[in-house]
Protein backbone atom coordinates (compact mmCIF):
# COMPACT_ATOMS: atom_id res chain seq x y z
CA UNK A 1 0.00 0.00 0.00
CA UNK A 2 1.31 3.42 -0.97
CA UNK A 3 -0.30 6.72 0.04
CA UNK A 4 0.26 9.53 -2.43
CA UNK A 5 -0.49 13.23 -2.69
CA UNK A 6 -1.50 14.52 -6.11
CA UNK A 7 -3.14 17.48 -7.81
CA UNK A 8 -5.21 18.11 -10.90
CA UNK A 9 -1.99 18.57 -12.89
CA UNK A 10 -1.10 14.91 -12.18
CA UNK A 11 -3.46 13.89 -14.97
CA UNK A 12 -3.36 10.09 -14.65
CA UNK A 13 -4.01 10.08 -10.91
CA UNK A 14 -6.57 12.87 -11.17
CA UNK A 15 -8.48 11.05 -13.93
CA UNK A 16 -8.38 7.81 -11.91
CA UNK A 17 -9.69 9.73 -8.89
CA UNK A 18 -12.54 11.20 -10.93
CA UNK A 19 -13.48 7.76 -12.24
CA UNK A 20 -13.46 6.31 -8.73
CA UNK A 21 -15.60 9.18 -7.40
CA UNK A 22 -18.01 8.75 -10.30
CA UNK A 23 -18.41 5.03 -9.56
CA UNK A 24 -18.73 5.34 -5.77
CA UNK A 25 -20.26 8.76 -5.14
CA UNK A 26 -22.40 9.65 -8.16
CA UNK A 27 -23.63 6.60 -10.12
CA UNK A 28 -25.49 5.12 -7.11
CA UNK A 29 -27.46 8.39 -6.95
CA UNK A 30 -28.17 8.49 -10.69
CA UNK A 31 -25.89 11.53 -11.05
CA UNK A 32 -22.71 12.25 -12.97
CA UNK A 33 -19.66 14.01 -11.63
CA UNK A 34 -18.87 15.13 -15.16
CA UNK A 35 -21.93 17.40 -15.20
CA UNK A 36 -20.58 19.39 -12.26
CA UNK A 37 -18.22 22.38 -12.21
CA UNK A 38 -14.91 20.66 -11.56
CA UNK A 39 -12.96 23.92 -11.86
CA UNK A 40 -13.88 24.51 -8.20
CA UNK A 41 -11.33 21.87 -7.21
CA UNK A 42 -8.47 23.01 -9.43
CA UNK A 43 -6.29 24.02 -6.45
CA UNK A 44 -7.26 21.17 -4.12
CA UNK A 45 -4.72 18.75 -2.76
CA UNK A 46 -5.75 15.16 -3.39
CA UNK A 47 -4.59 12.10 -1.52
CA UNK A 48 -4.93 8.52 -2.58
CA UNK A 49 -4.03 4.95 -1.87
CA UNK A 50 -2.32 2.88 -4.54
CA UNK A 51 -2.42 -0.89 -4.53
CA UNK A 52 -0.41 -2.47 -7.32
CA UNK A 53 -0.29 0.92 -9.10
CA UNK A 54 -4.10 1.22 -9.04
CA UNK A 55 -5.82 4.10 -7.22
CA UNK A 56 -8.30 2.41 -4.87
CA UNK A 57 -9.08 5.30 -2.50
CA UNK A 58 -9.09 9.07 -2.91
CA UNK A 59 -10.05 12.26 -1.14
CA UNK A 60 -9.65 15.94 -1.78
CA UNK A 61 -8.84 18.77 0.60
CA UNK A 62 -8.98 22.57 0.44
CA UNK A 63 -8.55 25.56 2.76
CA UNK A 64 -11.85 26.41 4.47
CA UNK A 65 -10.06 29.19 6.37
CA UNK A 66 -6.54 29.97 7.57
CA UNK A 67 -6.24 26.99 9.93
CA UNK A 68 -9.15 24.82 8.82
CA UNK A 69 -8.98 22.22 6.05
CA UNK A 70 -12.14 20.86 4.43
CA UNK A 71 -12.22 17.27 3.17
CA UNK A 72 -14.39 16.38 0.21
CA UNK A 73 -14.72 13.80 -2.56
CA UNK A 74 -13.76 10.82 -0.38
CA UNK A 75 -14.22 7.49 -2.13
CA UNK A 76 -12.94 3.96 -1.63
CA UNK A 77 -13.42 1.35 -4.37
CA UNK A 78 -16.28 -0.98 -3.35
CA UNK A 79 -14.08 -4.09 -3.31
CA UNK A 80 -11.74 -2.44 -0.77
CA UNK A 81 -14.35 -0.90 1.54
CA UNK A 82 -14.32 -2.16 5.11
CA UNK A 83 -10.64 -3.15 4.96
CA UNK A 84 -9.20 -0.14 6.80
CA UNK A 85 -7.96 1.78 3.76
CA UNK A 86 -10.24 4.75 4.41
CA UNK A 87 -9.08 4.97 8.02
CA UNK A 88 -5.45 4.72 6.90
CA UNK A 89 -5.98 7.59 4.46
CA UNK A 90 -7.68 9.76 7.10
CA UNK A 91 -4.88 9.01 9.59
CA UNK A 92 -2.26 10.01 7.01
CA UNK A 93 -4.22 13.19 6.21
CA UNK A 94 -4.44 14.18 9.89
CA UNK A 95 -0.66 13.96 10.24
CA UNK A 96 -0.07 15.78 6.96
CA UNK A 97 -2.44 18.64 7.81
CA UNK A 98 -1.12 19.02 11.34
CA UNK A 99 2.42 19.27 9.95
CA UNK A 100 1.16 22.03 7.63
CA UNK A 101 -0.18 24.02 10.62
CA UNK A 102 -3.89 23.25 10.38
CA UNK A 103 -5.79 23.02 13.67
CA UNK A 104 -9.10 21.61 12.45
CA UNK A 105 -10.53 19.42 9.69
CA UNK A 106 -14.13 19.75 8.54
CA UNK A 107 -16.19 17.54 6.27
CA UNK A 108 -19.76 17.52 5.00
CA UNK A 109 -20.35 13.83 5.57
CA UNK A 110 -23.16 11.92 3.95
CA UNK A 111 -25.47 10.45 6.57
CA UNK A 112 -24.37 7.03 5.31
CA UNK A 113 -20.72 7.92 6.10
CA UNK A 114 -21.31 9.59 9.46
CA UNK A 115 -20.44 6.47 11.48
CA UNK A 116 -17.16 6.05 9.55
CA UNK A 117 -16.10 9.60 10.41
CA UNK A 118 -17.07 9.09 14.05
CA UNK A 119 -14.76 6.07 14.22
CA UNK A 120 -12.01 8.38 12.89
CA UNK A 121 -12.63 10.84 15.75
CA UNK A 122 -14.83 13.37 13.96
CA UNK A 123 -17.75 14.96 15.83
CA UNK A 124 -21.01 16.14 14.26
CA UNK A 125 -21.87 19.83 14.44
CA UNK A 126 -25.56 20.69 14.28
CA UNK A 127 -28.32 18.90 12.41
CA UNK A 128 -28.15 17.19 9.01
CA UNK A 129 -28.96 19.38 6.01
CA UNK A 130 -30.05 18.62 2.48
CA UNK A 131 -27.29 18.67 -0.12
CA UNK A 132 -29.14 20.40 -2.95
CA UNK A 133 -26.77 19.15 -5.65
CA UNK A 134 -27.11 15.48 -4.76
CA UNK A 135 -30.52 15.40 -3.08
CA UNK A 136 -29.18 13.60 0.01
CA UNK A 137 -28.58 14.60 3.61
CA UNK A 138 -25.15 15.64 4.84
CA UNK A 139 -23.87 16.41 8.30
CA UNK A 140 -21.09 18.89 9.09
CA UNK A 141 -18.42 17.15 11.13
CA UNK A 142 -15.08 18.30 12.49
CA UNK A 143 -11.88 16.92 13.92
CA UNK A 144 -9.70 19.00 16.21
CA UNK A 145 -6.03 18.43 15.45
CA UNK A 146 -3.63 18.38 18.38
CA UNK A 147 -1.70 21.55 19.00
CA UNK A 148 1.90 21.39 17.91
CA UNK A 149 4.38 20.94 20.77
CA UNK A 150 6.31 23.85 19.26
CA UNK A 151 3.42 26.31 19.72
Amino acid sequence: MQIIKYQKSDEDYYRAGLNLREEVLRKPLGKSLYQEDLTLEKDNDCYGILLEEQLVATLSCFDASANVAHVTAFAVAPFYQGQGLGKALVSFLKEELQAQGYTEIKVNARETAKRFYETCGFVAIGEPFKNQTLGIYDCVMHYQLKESIND
